[in-house]
This record gives C-alpha cells, structure tokens and sequence, in this order.
C-alpha cells in the first residue's frame, strides 16, 4: 500500500450508504482538548458525539476500530505552493536570494509537469488531514490552478503575478486579465475560489497591489519573509536590487 493511501478503510463510516457507526480510537483531540480513548459516533459522513466510552455509553450500530491513532478536525494549509511538490528539498545557505532563483530554475514549466506536481501535493495534503489549502499557483498559473481545480480540495487557488519597475504595467494587466477571465470562474465550486496573489513587496509594486484590491477576488501575498525584504522596501538595497537587475 502507498504511504499516501489511508492506512484504513473508512468507507463504512463515510462511504455514501453508510448509516450510523462507532468509532473507536486511542484519543481525539482539537483546540478545546484532549478526550482519551475517544469514541465517535458519525452517520451519512456526519459526526454526532464524540467523548469517552463512558460518555457515549453503548451503541448498537456498527463499530470501526481506528486503532492506535487520534482523531483530529480536518486540516487547513493556508500557505501551499503545490506546484513545486516535486522540486525536493533546496538549501538557504547561499541566501534567500538565490533559493528563490534556484526556485525559478527547478519549478515546472510545462502544464504535464505542473499537473503532475498539483496532483502529487494534493495527494500528500489528503493523506495528511488537509481539506482545504491556500495555494499559491506558480507565475500566472492558470495549469496550477486547473489541476487544483481539477480535484478534491477546497480552499483558494491564488493566482500568481509579478510586476516591478520596467515591468509594472505588465503586472497590472495580469491582474485585469485575471479578474476578467470568465473561464476562471467556471472553475469555482461550493468550498473552492480562485484568488490573485502579487507575488511580495519585492517584486511587485503598489499599484499592482492596489489594482489586486480593487477587485472581488481574495487577495494573498509574501509579506515579511527576511530582512532583506525590510531592507529593500525601507531603503532600496539589499540583494533584491540585484536580483530584480537579474530578471529583468
């Protein structure tokens, strides 16, 4: 069995024709505490009760036996980038600067491979718990966005833009041809939007930020990430400068 795949069958519980059902685990915890062992009692995919077995006391229905495992709320991963799921691990040591343009030359560039790379993150998110992710699909990634939009996941998908010095007015009509893409829309559904995210302080300006704000999409960025970011927005120095020079 793949480590992605749910290390047990719970279609019983949460399977279409499912009816009422116990389940049995070490614990189940969220923010209000820690309950162990718990008991859960779901009908149709629905929780009802959850508490000791004491609490729940008996219940003439079928039981599933979870285990040694906790039972926690779903999970939500406000900050994904799913397209880069396959670039393995890149270091820092040489300087923010040059991961992200190590970044630049490793991520997909091809819509087979940025589908691949979704498909495989969304993968991995399930497996972990996650139901809903902001992700950050790639330089205008409308392929990042599609595979998303594609699957099970809910949450946002923001698209994407840059746009600074030389390169400001096209990072305004990124926003605008994003915002006026009626083939985005149709990629909504119930738990699922599209958004627009100006990539960081660094590499777009205010009006591209403003411009993002102006319409009704949510609106992601990169904010405070290292203090070369401060260094650049407070005093125009720092090795953005140079990395932008880089770019273009």
């Amino acid at each position: 069995m793949s480590s992605l795949e749910p290390p047990i069958d719970l279609s019983p519980a949460f399977g279409p024709e499912s009816g009422r059902c116990l389940l049995r685990a070490t614990a189940a915890a969220d923010a209000d505490g820690v309950i162990q062992p718990a008991h859960l009692v779901v009908e149709a995919g629905r929780l009802l009760a959850v508490g000791t077995p004491d609490e729940i006391g008996p219940v003439d229905t079928k039981i599933v036996d979870l285990g040694p495992r906790v039972v926690i709320p779903a999970l939500v991963n406000a900050h994904a980038h799913l397209d880069l799921t396959n670039v393995g691990p890149i270091s820092i040591e040489a300087g923010f600067d040059a991961w992200l343009g190590e970044i630049r030359t490793r991520r997909p560039s091809d819509p087979q491979s940025t589908h691949a790379a979704v498909r495989a993150g969304v993968r991995a998110s399930i497996a972990g718990g996650v139901v809903a992710v902001g992700d950050i699909a790639g330089a205008f990634g409308l392929d990042a966005t599609r595979a998303l939009a594609e699957g099970p996941l809910g949450g946002v998908s923001f698209v994407e833009v840059f746009g600074i010095g030389e390169r400001l007015s096209a990072g305004e009509a990124a926003v605008d041809r994003i915002a006026g893409d009626a083939g985005l829309r149709e990629l909504e559904r119930p738990g699922f939007r599209i958004g627009i995210s100006p990539h960081a302080p660094y590499s777009c300006g205010r009006n591209v930020f403003e411009r993002a704000a102006q319409t009704d999409f949510p609106v992601s960025t990169h904010l405070a990430e290292t203090p070369e970011e401060a260094a650049f927005t407070q005093d125009a120095t720092g090795p953005f400068i140079d990395l932008l020079r880089r770019v273009g």
